[in-house]
């Protein structure tokens, strides 16, 4: 998500708020609230003053832990806003016990996405903002490709774009697909081709290396 407005939106609001009933968060506050905002947002200084304001202070949400139509408040003290990526190389770093090490080395980590690409550059955990960027496009852009070499009318066809998603998750093509309703071998056949090509994204959404 690039668009600038929806981060001043009643909608993100919305989704925040949710997003804290859904942390089930102990008792009626939290401390220090970390916020991931995408690269070309996180450059504009009056967005982050702006999301950092509507997340700080407190949000009456619904109670989840009680089943019905109850709600709790929940007072967020501090809100730190950081490039969403950073998230991502953290919780890979931890789960590949690298923690120590991408501390002390530059990093890039560049996150693939359904409808983006971005790319962040850090020393240790810290941003390089100057260094790093994103620009429209990523798995969906893959995705209408393929469904456009089967059929033309595919490409706006969510259900085959979702079959494709789930083939190159999976590393094996779906067993049939309807292209121009009708049943399509040449379907399977590219969608066969495709996975040879893209071995990566059939397995992974996120690479980080060190570099100078």
């Amino acid at each position: 998500m690039l668009e600038t407005k929806f981060f001043t939106s009643n909608q993100y609001l919305a989704l925040a708020r949710g997003a804290l009933a859904f942390m089930n968060v102990p008792g009626n506050h939290i401390d220090y609230l970390v916020a991931g905002l995408p690269l070309n947002i996180y450059r504009t200084e009056a967005i982050l003053a702006h999301v950092s304001k509507q997340l700080s202070g407190p949000h009456t949400v619904p109670d989840v832990r009680s089943g019905g139509d109850a709600e709790r408040q929940i007072t967020v003290r501090k809100v730190k806003i950081v490039p969403q990526v950073v998230g991502s190389l953290i919780a890979m770093s931890r789960d590949a016990g690298l923690m120590e090490k991408i501390q002390n080395q530059r990093n890039l980590t560049i996150d693939v996405g359904y409808g983006t690409l971005l790319w962040l550059a850090t020393q240790g955990f810290s941003p390089l903002p100057a260094r790093s960027g994103g620009s429209m496009g990523g798995v969906s852009n893959i995705l209408q490709r393929l469904a456009r070499a089967m059929h033309p009318s595919s490409e706006s066809n969510i259900a085959i774009l979702d079959r494709l998603d789930i083939a190159l998750l999976e590393g094996a093509p779906p067993s049939s697909l309807l292209a121009g309703n009708s049943p399509s071998k040449t379907s399977r056949i590219i969608c066969t081709a495709a996975l040879r090509c893209l071995p990566e994204f059939a397995q992974f959404n996120l690479w980080t290396a060190n570099f100078f």
